[in-house]
């Protein structure tokens, strides 16, 4: 549905309008996930060598 919105008006939808705000705010959504508290924690669990687990959609998980 993002892409639709994205391709039937073409550069319409980049100015001002009702569809720039939609588009906007749904391609805002997909980059905030990758920065929550839960995740960033993860990197840094990792990182410091806390874990032995693996990254599964998002969520480290303990391997077993």
């Amino acid at each position: 549905m993002g892409q639709a919105v994205c391709k039937w008006p073409g550069t319409a939808a980049l100015r001002r309008s009702v569809l720039q705000r939609f588009f906007r705010d749904l391609h805002r959504g997909t980059q905030h996930v990758t920065s929550v508290p839960g995740v960033l924690q993860n990197c840094g669990t990792l990182l410091a060598g806390l874990s032995d687990g693996h990254w599964q959609f998002l969520d480290l998980v303990e391997s077993d």
